[in-house]
């Protein structure tokens, strides 16, 4: 995974690249970027027997969402804020 700035531009060409930032003094030299290795399980990449890789993005909404909130929502206190809300929602 290649990280861009504002106004990069990646060239590639015969398996390598060059980044070339249009703000610089000197347009047509290369800049260096920050790049990582990405370890990610086969599965993660495939489509899953998915038509369309924005099919399974859109199926897998509720898990992934679920495993951001995870750890900083306590969802049993969240429900009864807004068990709360409801029930104050003329006043609030």
């Amino acid at each position: 995974m290649l990280i861009l700035e504002d106004h990069d531009c990646v060239h590639v060409a015969n398996g390598s690249f060059e980044v070339f930032n249009a703000h610089q003094t000197s347009p047509s030299k290369s800049v260096q970027r920050v790049h990582q290795i990405l370890n990610l399980e086969v599965n993660h990449i495939m489509k899953g027997g998915y038509d369309h890789f924005m099919q399974k993005e859109i199926h897998e909404q509720p898990e992934t969402l679920a495993r951001t909130m995870q750890g900083r929502i306590a969802f049993n206190q969240s429900a009864q804020v807004q068990q709360n809300a409801e029930n104050n929602y003329s006043t609030i």
